[in-house]
């Protein structure tokens, strides 16, 4: 008899649930890496060329787009450029064993 080995994958977010914050202490508990964006809001109108990313996360490598930002005290903070528009900005919080994913829109009037 052949037997069939089924793998469920799930993001942090399908764990957790959707959203802009994650729950602190129910990621910790589960080994996955907390993230949370303190600024902008996402859905943020602005007519500035830039904004500041801030937020926290336990993680030990947080990525704003494809740029490393670097952490202190689980504290983190970047600028990044903002085209005419509608900016998608993708922040990743990494451990070595698993990842979270947030996505903020920002536009650019």
């Amino acid at each position: 008899m052949a037997r069939t080995a089924i793998v469920l994958l799930l993001s942090s977010s399908a764990i957790l649930g959707v959203g802009c914050r994650t729950n602190w202490n129910s990621a910790a508990r589960a080994g996955i890496p907390r993230l949370e964006i303190e600024r902008p809001t996402n859905g943020l109108a602005t007519t500035s060329t830039n904004a500041q990313i801030a937020g926290r996360s336990d993680a030990t490598s947080v990525r704003i787009g494809e740029e490393s930002i670097p952490t202190n005290n689980g504290r983190f903070a970047a600028d990044v450029n903002l085209e005419p528009g509608t900016n998608s900005i993708t922040i990743v919080a990494g451990n070595g064993f698993a990842t979270t994913t947030q996505t903020i829109v920002i536009e650019r009037q």
